[in-house]
């Protein structure tokens, strides 16, 4: 199969796990699902008084997700990465996704890595407290 998008998506998927590499722990939440998944990551999102988030991870035309509503991740691992050869080809074979869909692979602390992914078009993602990440 061809990735015409893959070392464009694991640019991406590389800034975002070195932005959260460089904090102690980082929290994540889903905050929308429509055709495309919002996820909200900050430094406290689990206080009740919280409501700022520090990341948003958008995933593009989703087609298939599994994953925790939120999670805290260990930032001393990759929280994130997307799947290539068999690895994709043992997943496309078990959800029969569609052509131009990539899968993202969610490592969240306490459960086993490939527990948790979302297959879709593409991702980004922006910033929202710089001061977080200095």
């Amino acid at each position: 199969m061809d990735y015409p998008r893959m070392n464009e998506l694991k640019q991406v998927v590389d800034e975002i796990n070195t932005l959260i590499q460089t904090q102690s722990w980082f929290d994540f939440e889903i905050m929308s699902l429509e055709d495309d998944l919002k996820v909200v990551g900050g430094l406290d999102l689990f206080y009740p008084t919280s409501d700022d988030y520090d990341l948003l991870i958008t995933f593009s035309n989703v087609f298939y997700i599994s994953s925790l509503m939120s999670w805290r991740t260990d930032t001393s691992k990759k929280f994130l990465r997307v799947l290539e050869n068999e690895e994709f080809f043992a997943m496309n074979i078990k959800h029969q996704i569609e052509q131009g869909n990539y899968v993202f692979i969610i490592s969240a602390e306490y459960h086993e890595e490939g527990l948790y992914y979302i297959v879709a078009e593409n991702i980004n993602y922006e910033i929202v407290n710089r001061d977080t990440f200095l």
